[in-house]
């Protein structure tokens, strides 16, 4: 059961956080940050904190994009504070718990798929709010409910794939408490003066493509599941693309095993199959992460993406409410 207040959010995650999760992420997307925070023409001092920091490993990036600035980590979680103080024992991390020491402090905020998991993201970003100084920025990393994604039009395909009450789609984890667009974005930092300064998009077509090819042929079967669809064309439409993934998913197999790009216990008797199928899944796996670069690169500032980077300004004129 997702959570439903503060208390069982903090177990939820506690118990996550006890149990591995999230322990790293792809070094490409790391870089890929990293690089996008250099380019943000930040000053060359300042106090910055990533915001539901986790095990740390966004604490770290944050610090290397940033090596002349003091950096901080909070999360909700205890363990997960334990375990970022452990791994990155140079960097400063403190529980959510004892925000009221910290308030006013910073000068940039960085979260990476955290304003989705939040329980009330009002209280949230007012809490973000009261952490940072009057002139300020952030920059957030999350889920995007835009429209003309890959993503958005299965979720279009079957029937109730759009929670109306808080925009998510039908396949996300049961932590994803919503689903914001831009705009939604847009509206809930501006109360606190911020405006869009840069904005960046993920996952259109070949990103979400190699996504969901690595998951298991029963997590594909799930997402493109033929019989929730509206209606005759949408089962069609279902099934091809179901169809589609399934075959990158057995085709790319044997690259993911042997390139340790996915985690696959594979007996002996399987492994000389997959010796033998290297060489044509090679060349497989080799186009759709191409193609996914491509993707990023020719068209990170179209919207139409079901991830998005957005990076907001706040100058003290604009400050509508102030830390407390």
């Amino acid at each position: 059961m997702a959570p439903r207040n503060y208390e069982e959010s903090k177990s939820f995650y506690d118990y996550r956080y006890s149990r591995g999760y999230m322990e790293d992420w792809d070094p490409k997307k790391k870089l890929r940050i990293l690089n996008i925070i250099r380019e943000l023409n930040l000053p060359k001092n300042g106090a910055a904190l990533d915001f539901g920091c986790g095990n740390g490993v966004w604490t770290d990036v944050l610090k290397k994009a940033l090596p002349t600035w003091e950096v901080f980590g909070t999360d909700i979680s205890s363990r997960a504070i334990s375990n970022a103080k452990r791994r990155f024992s140079h960097l400063n991390f403190f529980e959510l718990s004892d925000q009221h020491r910290f308030y006013g402090k910073f000068d940039f905020c960085f979260s990476h798929h955290v304003l989705e998991h939040v329980f009330d993201i009002n209280e949230t970003l007012g809490t973000i709010n009261r952490l940072l100084k009057n002139s300020a920025s952030v920059l957030h990393i999350l889920p995007c409910g835009n429209s003309g994604s890959l993503e958005h039009r299965i979720s279009l395909l079957v029937k109730n794939g759009i929670d109306k009450t808080n925009g998510r789609y039908f396949f996300e984890e049961l932590g994803h408490l919503r689903r914001l667009n831009t705009k939604q974005m847009n509206l809930l930092v501006g109360k606190y003066g911020f405006h869009l300064s840069k904005a960046y998009y993920s996952y259109h077509y070949w990103a979400a493509i190699d996504e969901i090819a690595r998951y298991s042929p029963k997590y594909i079967l799930e997402v493109t599941n033929h019989k929730r669809a509206k209606n005759k064309e949408s089962d069609i439409e279902l099934k091809s693309i179901r169809n589609k993934l399934l075959i990158l998913n057995i085709l790319r197999l044997p690259a993911l095993v042997f390139e340790n790009r996915k985690n696959i216990r594979c007996g002996r008797s399987i492994l000389p199959a997959l010796v033998i199928l290297y060489p044509f899944s090679f060349p497989i796996n080799y186009y759709i992460n191409v193609h996914a670069e491509q993707e990023w690169n020719l068209y990170k500032n179209q919207e139409n993406g079901s991830e998005m980077y957005l990076f907001y300004n706040r100058e003290p004129s604009k400050t509508t409410k102030k830390p407390n």
